[in-house]
């Protein structure tokens, strides 16, 4: 598509190698924090008839000091792009208010999509 791609969020220090070598081979840039634990893997079956049985394990936890370096880490590097895209659940640790403060910080320098259930929860927008 010929547009720059940043990463960023947090990864698990347990398995990040794999995350860490798909980004080095697509050229994008991470400004991934790695935290101790595993990055949560949800896994999908299914079965002949369509029945889908969903695996959702469990990832690690934020520290409350992990997600104020997320805060400020990310709000002094946000506004050079054109639009953050947020995904997935939030990580244990990490309140649904201090989300929406975070959203909320970062909502006059970029444009924001969420591909998430929960949003609505989150995000008064």
């Amino acid at each position: 598509m010929g547009i720059d791609v940043t990463v960023g969020g947090f990864l698990g220090k347990d398995n990040q190698d794999g995350f860490q070598l798909l980004f080095s081979d697509l050229g994008i840039a991470n400004r991934f924090q790695v935290v101790p634990g595993r990055t949560r893997i949800n896994v999908k079956l299914t079965e002949k008839d369509g029945e889908v049985t969903d695996f959702n394990f469990s990832g690690f936890e934020v520290s409350p000091q992990d997600w104020e370096r997320f805060v400020s880490d990310s709000l002094s590097w946000l506004g050079q792009f054109d639009m953050v895209a947020v995904s997935g659940s939030l990580p244990a640790g990490v309140a649904p208010e201090a989300f929406t403060d975070w959203m909320t910080a970062c909502a006059p320098s970029v444009r924001a999509s969420f591909s998430t259930a929960a949003a609505r929860r989150w995000w008064p927008g």
